[in-house]
C-alpha cells in the first residue's frame, strides 16, 4: 500500500517523464486502487458511478445498432484510463459479451 496516490508527480521526476507516467494504464490502474483503498466511498462516487454510467451510454449506443444491416459497429468513448477498466467490465457482464465487445 502506498501512502501518496501515485499519479502524483514523484520527487525529482521533470514534467515530461511525469506526463509519460500518467498517460500509461498501469498508473491509471494503481491510482484506482489507492483511491479504492484510501478512500472508498468517494472513490464509489468519483470512479466506480461513473464508470456505470460512461458503460450504460455505450451499451445504449451499441444498442441502438440492434437489428440494422451493419455487421460491425465501431463505439468510441473518450474518457480517463481511470475509467477504461471499469467501463469495459461492466460491458462485458451486460447483455454485450465479449464477442461483441473488444478493447483496442
Amino acid at each position: 500500500f502506498q501512502k501518496r496516490d501515485p499519479i502524483r508527480r514523484q520527487d525529482g521526476e521533470t514534467i515530461v517523464e511525469w506526463a509519460a507516467r500518467r498517460r500509461r494504464i498501469e498508473t491509471a490502474r494503481a491510482s484506482r486502487k489507492h483511491g479504492e483503498q484510501t478512500a472508498p466511498q468517494v472513490s464509489r462516487i468519483l470512479v466506480e458511478s461513473r464508470d456505470a454510467r460512461f458503460a450504460a451510454s455505450c451499451a445504449q449506443v451499441l444498442s441502438s445498432y440492434e437489428g440494422h444491416r451493419h455487421s460491425s459497429v465501431t463505439v468510441v468513448c473518450i474518457v480517463g484510463l481511470v475509467h477504461v477498466d471499469g467501463i469495459l467490465e461492466r460491458l462485458l457482464r451486460s447483455e454485450w459479451k465479449s464477442n461483441n465487445v473488444t478493447k483496442v
